[in-house]
């Protein structure tokens, strides 16, 4: 008589838990400006320094163009997947292929250290 209550009660249990874990991992997938120590642009690629706590990749980031002219184009780098390794935070050094429609333009990339925090108390 008892078991199918400890079956529901099992159930109703597992939902609960896997709502929680679905909402933590959208809150640790969102998209954010990386603040980078600096970078290079080359012919068809953007290098970068960013931190990492040891599990980055290339993979990790991308770019989002905010602006784009004729002979320029700005763009912001955005990390897509949290480190959430337990090494000790190192800038490292990251690449990603230029677009297309960026090649052969200025870049500037808006999301350097100092032009995040131009103000701000550290």
């Amino acid at each position: 008589m008892y078991k199918p209550w400890f079956g529901v009660v099992l159930i109703v249990c597992s939902f609960s838990v896997f709502g929680c874990y679905s909402q933590s991992e959208r809150q640790t997938d969102e998209l954010r400006v990386e603040p980078l120590a600096s970078y290079s642009v080359n012919a068809d690629s953007i290098e970068f320094d960013a931190l990492s706590n040891g599990c980055s990749h290339n993979r990790d980031f991308a770019f989002v163009v905010d602006h784009e002219t004729e002979h320029s184009g700005q763009i912001s780098i955005i990390r897509l997947k949290e480190d959430n390794c337990r090494k000790m935070p190192a800038y490292k050094r990251f690449k990603l292929p230029l677009d297309n429609s960026l090649l052969g333009k200025e870049i500037i990339i808006q999301n350097l250290i100092n032009d995040i925090y131009k103000g701000s108390a550290l």
